[in-house]
């Protein structure tokens, strides 16, 4: 969105995030402008309203003019503190907010939409009631301040006339029920309009950041697994790297994937726990139903893991040489549950994709019942021979499969010669 008269928005700037950092507005009750700052990651750190004493006066984009205008109204975001023009205004926490040193705690609905605020006291201090797309139709406060986290749990702008909640990556007006820009993964999601909310199912889907899952692509397949340690894409640039590949994938975000003709073939939605320690998530499918939360949904270009202590940690598989999983001595684990002494073990739960892994994966299992670990073991251990010469003979025949890709075939290639070497090697140790 570059202008919306019907609010007396002149202009908007964006920036490489596709971020407003710079809005014009003249309507009926102000001429200014609102300035807004960003971290590198798309975080909000600070917004300034300013507005022109003269209501005649028109804002123009840049610095320049902004000698005709004063400011009405700065709010510095710094981690869960809130200030405003350099005060502190109030500390959000979780399930609510302390503010001029009272706590006060959310009432939501299974959206989780802020319904009624009540502070330490027990007083009601809110009421919030809204339409489907969130704009309010019933709206008071009392015994305190009006604070500004309402649908989804999300901070409204009501300065100005805006009212535009800020979703993180991107902001909504709940008056018509579209996103200002356009959705960062549109491209996935083609028979959607790009500036749809939640795919126009308001009633039970929420967008928690315009965008506490990860997914990443590997070899063109879209894996969804949930990362314990993740709560944003702060977290996973802090883990992962920026250049990582994997991307925070918010609670109640929904994965869907159409038919030629626009219908939905399948559809999957992401919840977390919302505990403290963010062990588990959910997944629910298009009908409703709760998947079992240790077994891996497989589909033609995505895979989709459990989240169970039992479950496969996803983010231990592609470690092994050749980015596999199975070959190597980094072998896939269990989540494993630190709280209650449960330790990560090897996991054979994950069915590769690639056709050269599975020799590796019945050779780590051949290796287990022989009671052989690690790489001395691998080379030096002469009861394994079995396992070595099934391993390489079972790489050659992928190796020569024409109906396998060629990178494929490569890695198989490998390991056959590699394993070749190390039979000879154990056989000459045997005989010795």
């Amino acid at each position: 969105m570059a202008t919306d008269f019907h609010k007396g928005i002149l202009g908007i700037k964006y920036n490489s995030l596709n971020l407003p950092y710079e809005l014009l507005i003249k309507n009926t009750e102000v001429s200014g402008k609102v300035y807004y700052t960003y971290s590198a990651s798309g975080a909000k750190l600070k917004t300034k309203h300013m507005k022109a004493q003269n209501l005649g006066y028109t804002p123009v984009t840049g610095t320049a003019g902004d000698t005709n205008l004063d400011v009405a109204k700065t709010t510095d975001y710094v981690g869960n503190k809130v200030y405003e023009d350099g005060m502190l205004k109030r500390v959000l926490v979780d399930g609510g907010y302390i503010e001029g040193g009272v706590y006060h705690y959310y009432l939501n609905d299974h959206l989780g939409n802020n319904r009624m605020t009540v502070n330490q006291n027990g007083v009601k201090t809110q009421w919030n009631h809204y339409y489907p797309f969130g704009m309010a139709f019933a709206d008071k406060y009392d015994n305190g301040t009006n604070q500004p986290y309402k649908y989804n749990g999300k901070e409204l702008d009501p300065m100005y006339g805006l009212n535009l909640y800020d979703y993180s990556a991107r902001y909504m007006d709940a008056a018509i029920g579209r996103f200002t820009t356009v959705d960062p993964l549109a491209e996935k999601y083609y028979s959607i309009s790009p500036y749809a909310y939640v795919g126009n199912n308001p009633i039970i889907r929420t967008d928690p950041t315009g965008m506490d899952w990860v997914h990443r692509v590997v070899d063109g397949v879209d894996e969804y697994y949930y990362d314990r340690d993740v709560r944003s894409q702060d977290d996973v640039i802090s883990k992962y790297g920026e250049k990582g590949g994997v991307t925070h994938v918010a609670s109640g975000t929904s994965y869907t994937k159409y038919n030629k003709d626009g219908s939905i073939s399948s559809q999957y939605t992401f919840f977390n726990d919302g505990s403290g320690n963010n062990e588990y998530g959910a997944v629910v499918d298009a009908a409703g139903n709760l998947m079992a939360d240790d077994q891996i949904i497989y589909g033609k270009d995505f895979t989709i893991f459990g989240t169970s202590d039992n479950s496969v940690n996803a983010e231990t598989l592609h470690k092994n040489y050749f980015n596999t999983s199975y070959t190597g001595p980094n072998n896939p684990k269990t989540y494993g549950n630190k709280e209650l002494g449960v330790k990560p073990v090897d996991s054979y739960q994950y069915l590769p994709r690639n056709l050269s892994e599975y020799p590796a994966m019945l050779h780590d299992l051949r290796y287990d019942a022989k009671g052989a670990k690690g790489p001395y073991d691998a080379i030096f251990e002469k009861k394994t021979i079995g396992a070595d010469i099934k391993l390489a003979i079972g790489s050659a025949g992928v190796m020569m499969h024409p109906s396998v890709p060629a990178k494929d075939r490569a890695r198989a290639a490998a390991v056959a010669a590699a394993f070749d070497v190390i039979s000879v090697w154990k056989f000459v140790m045997a005989i010795w």
